[in-house]
């Protein structure tokens, strides 16, 4: 602590506790927000063929529009980075549109697919987020940080025993893969969007259940 830091917090009630680096303020009303999109949801099914039974669906969250008013306040902080009052770096509130920006993807899309016959079953399930930015880590033009699009699949096999099979009447065994093809989340400035994506890598898994 320096005299000048004395002098410039004297009749402010406030000890003088040296320079100040940033001030960070989460708290500002920045409402309204206007929130459209779509939910698409297909199914199909085909049963009784020669080749065995058929099922397929998929799900889809398209958001067409999140808008926020940005306010007075904000308006002022975005117009003194323009003018260069403040570092053309610093991460201010996202103004306007929230669209496919942290963690608010334009599609979320999840599909699955199941063949069984007999005692037989094979699914496949899959899962798709659109990229996003990241405002808050800028680069050094200015630019927000791209968090890249990504797909991923799970797969299983099971049997399942019948009733003349004795003590293994009833019960099942599934085999199975999640994240087949081993994606890893995409990189933002805090790891990843715990939101949007998991952190686990190809896992194998088997799993034995039995009815009564």
């Amino acid at each position: 602590m320096t005299a000048d830091d004395i002098a410039f917090f004297q009749g402010s009630g406030i000890t003088p506790v040296g320079q100040i680096v940033s001030v960070e303020d989460q708290f500002i009303n920045l409402l309204p927000q206007t929130v459209e999109g779509l939910d698409i949801g297909l199914q199909w099914r085909l049963r009784g063929t020669p080749w065995g039974n058929f099922r397929a669906s998929v799900n889809a969250a398209h958001l067409t529009k999140f808008d926020r008013s940005p306010g007075p306040l904000v308006e002022s902080l975005f117009a003194a980075r323009e003018a260069g009052q403040i570092n053309a770096n610093t991460p201010l509130p996202i103004s306007q549109t929230l669209l496919a920006r942290n963690g608010r993807p334009e599609w979320r899309v999840t599909g699955s697919f199941t063949w069984s016959q007999g005692p037989w079953q094979v699914g496949a399930f899959t899962q798709y987020n659109s990229a996003v930015t990241e405002t808050g880590f800028l680069s050094a033009q200015g630019d927000p940080w791209q968090v890249d699009s990504q797909i991923t699949g799970n797969l299983y096999g099971q049997y399942e025993f019948g009733d003349n099979a004795g003590f293994a009447s009833g019960t099942t065994v599934r085999l199975g893969a999640r994240n087949i093809t081993d994606e890893q989340p995409p990189l933002t400035s805090s790891g990843y969007l715990g939101a949007l994506y998991n952190p686990y890598g190809r896992y194998w898994y088997a799993n034995i259940s039995k009815t009564f």
